[in-house]
């Protein structure tokens, strides 16, 4: 008596490999292949569609946490990997998924990160534990288990973490100290000087421990009786000190890596209020000899930086002492021209007065007047040349460019430089050209307009730029690459891109106008409300560039269930 089985209807569309016709082992041994053949078929898609599974639930399980987004190299494979997803017939991305990488899309982008953290593989679980606590509470975090994606550079990816984070988190344990790719770890962080937080999670040997982590007092998780949130706080507030600190020290040292892996080009020092902050910076630190100190490379890229800024200025007041040398020596000219050409014009008068013959006379004006014209057209066009050396020394590079421009389209249309050229006026020319050239760079080209254009315009964030045709009254939006956005026919276009932007996704930039230092006074700022209210708050603070992210408190619960509360610190201005 055989005893039939239901295939419940969900299964009986899928394909399945029938095993009850197997007679020999050949039959079995090629169904095996069959079946493995098949796991392993699209097996990158199907890998990547579980790990963005885990992140967004886990995004999710934490109300919307935004340091559990994606960033950087993960965010654009996620990206990628949603636009293959969307075209298949087959186990497509689930709407969990989209709204994550599209959350992840919206995020601005960070310049840092908070903790990296390193650990031996025997001690995943309370890395994983530490690494979600850490998240919880706005921390964001590289942790090998979520930031490097199969098939990546291990190494080269480890290194980079260390490099884009404020904090080298180290956990303590006998296999750690012993692990040789902890040991790498520390010693490139360590070269780095960033800043170390070790947290003893099993008891170690101190004779095992590395130098540099011998250097540092550890967290320990083992006292108040292992209870993980009492130590985990200390953790926190050891991470929250001298944040502003460790997080420019971060930034200044990604800055003089990019430097010194592109030549130590001088494209890439720090200029104007930049190089101001970060002198600054490195003043403070070695006066309060602040930890982490500055790297030998970060010193490098700012002395540099500044006796870049010093050569400039010496060469501007040398081409601005050449330019006065210039304008006084054609000034000159000018005036003795002119005291020629009045004195030409008396002797213009007497050849008149006392000649008799009237042919020598008429001939005798036109010459003195066609010499005259020739002068008087030289000293213009050498005044024109003086407006624009003028223009050029006073950066005003667009005029000085329309400028000589002008001045050589005359002197090619003169028919008294056809006639009778001045090599002299021409060198000129041609030396003003070269030097306005030099110093105008074309930043980008707009081209598609069949129109002359009449007017431009930047959105108030930044973002766009809006032209109109003169004739048609077409209003185009170029993205700052110089490619073509939209187009309308509505002048109202062009209006309200001075004030909104006509993507109506994006939020206007509102700059901030700095307050007075006089009459300052200390306030806190408190949000309060669940978890995911409050960090919806601050990250929308963060996008009117009202406060960054890392300023508040972290989340710290009330008295009521469920709510918490965050603090901002501020110096105001009392009117």
């Amino acid at each position: 008596m055989s005893l039939t089985i239901p295939i419940p209807n969900g299964l009986r569309d899928l394909q399945y490999i029938d095993l009850t016709d197997n007679v020999k082992e050949d039959d079995y041994l090629l169904d095996e292949s069959q079946l493995l053949r098949i796991l392993h078929q699209d097996e990158a898609y199907y890998n990547e569609h579980k790990v963005l599974l885990t992140k967004a639930l886990k995004w999710k399980q934490q109300h919307e946490n935004p340091s559990i987004l994606l960033r950087g190299y993960n965010l654009r494979s996620a990206e990628t990997w949603l636009k293959v997803a969307k075209r298949r017939t087959q186990h497509p991305p689930i709407p969990l998924q989209e709204e994550f990488i599209a959350e992840s899309l919206r995020q601005p982008p960070a310049s840092s990160l908070d903790v990296f953290v390193s650990y031996s593989r025997a001690d995943a679980d309370f890395a994983r534990k530490l690494n979600d606590s850490l998240q919880i509470q706005g921390k964001t975090t590289w942790f090998d288990q979520e930031s490097i994606a199969s098939g990546s550079d291990f190494q080269q990816e480890i290194y980079r973490g260390i490099k884009a984070c404020d904090n080298f988190l180290f956990i303590l344990s006998p296999r750690s100290v012993n692990s040789t790719y902890c040991a790498d770890e520390v010693e490139y962080a360590a070269s780095l000087n960033k800043r170390f937080v070790t947290v003893l999670h099993r008891d170690v040997n101190s004779a095992d421990l590395h130098p540099e982590l011998a250097k540092m007092q550890w967290i320990d998780f083992n006292q108040n009786e292992r209870d993980f949130n009492a130590n985990f706080n200390q953790l926190v507030r050891t991470l929250d000190t001298d944040r502003e600190h460790v997080h420019n020290h971060t930034k200044w040292l990604q800055r003089a890596i990019e430097w010194d892996s592109k030549g130590k080009s001088a494209d890439l020092l720090l200029r104007g209020s930049e190089f101001a902050i970060a002198q600054n910076w490195l003043q403070e630190t070695e006066q309060q000899k602040k930890q982490p100190a500055a790297t030998v490379l970060q010193e490098e890229i700012i002395v540099a930086s500044q006796n870049a800024i010093e050569a400039a200025e010496e060469a501007e007041k040398r081409r601005q002492a050449e330019m006065l040398r210039l304008q006084e020596e054609r000034a000159k000219e000018a005036e003795a021209r002119l005291a020629e050409q009045k004195k030409n014009a008396k002797q213009t008068r007497r050849i008149a007065i006392g000649s008799t013959v009237a042919a020598v006379v008429m001939a005798g004006l036109t010459l003195l007047a066609g010499i005259t014209a020739r002068k008087s057209e030289i000293a213009q066009l050498q005044a024109s040349i003086i407006t624009s050396e003028m223009w050029l020394s006073s950066n005003q590079d667009l005029e000085a460019l329309t400028g000589i421009l002008k001045v050589g389209r005359k002197l090619e249309s003169s028919i008294w430089q056809a006639v009778w050229p001045d090599p002299n006026l021409r060198s000129q020319v041609m030396g003003t050209l070269q030097r306005v050239v030099y110093g105008v760079k074309e930043r980008n080209r707009l081209s598609g307009h069949k129109d002359r254009v009449i007017e431009v315009r930047f959105s108030s964030n930044g973002k766009l730029v809006t032209t109109m045709e003169i004739e048609t009254k077409t209003v185009r939006f170029w993205d700052l690459k110089g490619k073509e956005v939209r187009t309308s026919q509505k002048y109202q276009d062009l209006i309200q891109s001075a004030y909104h932007s006509p993507d109506a996704s994006e939020t206007p930039i509102i700059p901030l106008s700095p307050e007075p230092t006089s009459n300052r006074e200390p306030v806190k700022i408190l949000i309060i409300g669940s978890p995911k209210g409050v960090n919806n708050i601050i990250q929308t603070l963060y996008r009117l560039r009202f406060a960054e992210v890392r300023e508040w408190s972290p989340l710290q619960p009330t008295a009521n269930p469920g709510e918490v509360v965050s603090i901002l610190k501020r110096q105001l201005s009392i009117r």
